[in-house]
């Protein structure tokens, strides 16, 4: 596993970039957190995120690092998505009921946050289940969250990149890529477009790989 650091190091040597100071690295280093950031909304980070569901409680949190929800489960069931414009012309008031969840949405919510309508009427469990199989927690009256996470909070200069190392690699061509595309005394278009086509191979070997594939 790789560091922020050594992909800093990696992109300088692409760019034959020798400036070292402060704000050229911390500027290489953003374009390092966007590239990761478009590629966790590739879905390349997928997580399973375990909710203690409430009684009476309907609007819950996620992880900031969270990009996008996919699917909520409550109880083990699917949740139907669906908009708020769409429960308004249902139902007045429908915010305040309470029952057995069957909807789920996040319009008109703050990021990382979503609602599950009705809400629960049973708090659930939050022992742990033995065995731990295949989460450790119950999920008997309790939501199971499908998202994205965004892995661009959690890159540090000396800890190993929470990535693998194929996912290394791209991230060093795409940020090349920004890096030297940006309006800059560094600007490189050759050298952008160059990242670019080295991003978009390696990302087609990574979606061969993610399902499956072999050579």
């Amino acid at each position: 596993m790789t560091t922020l650091a050594d992909e800093i190091s990696r992109v300088q040597i692409m760019l034959q970039d020798i400036d070292t100071s402060v704000s050229n690295l911390a500027n290489i280093a953003t374009s390092i957190s966007e590239a990761a950031q478009k590629l966790a909304r590739l879905n390349y980070f997928p997580q399973l995120t375990w909710v203690n569901a409430i009684s009476g409680t309907s609007v819950y949190n996620m992880p900031a690092t969270n990009v996008d929800i996919e699917h909520v489960l409550y109880n083990e069931r699917v949740l139907r998505y669906i908009t708020e414009s769409s429960f308004d012309r249902k139902l007045s008031g429908w915010e305040l009921l309470k029952g057995e969840p069957k909807y789920w949405t996040s319009d008109n919510l703050a990021k990382n946050t979503f609602r599950i309508i009705p809400a629960p009427t049973r708090t659930g469990s939050a022992l742990p289940v033995i065995p731990p199989v295949p989460i450790i927690m119950p999920l008997t009256d309790n939501i199971l969250v499908f998202a994205t996470e965004d892995i661009s909070t959690n890159l540090d200069a000396v800890v190993p990149m929470p990535t693998l190392l194929d996912y290394d690699d791209w991230l060093v061509y795409y940020s090349v890529y920004l890096h030297a595309g940006k309006e800059t005394t560094q600007q490189n278009q050759p050298l952008s477009k160059a990242g670019a086509l080295l991003a978009e191979m390696w990302l087609q070997f990574m979606e061969r790989d993610k399902a499956g594939g072999t050579n």
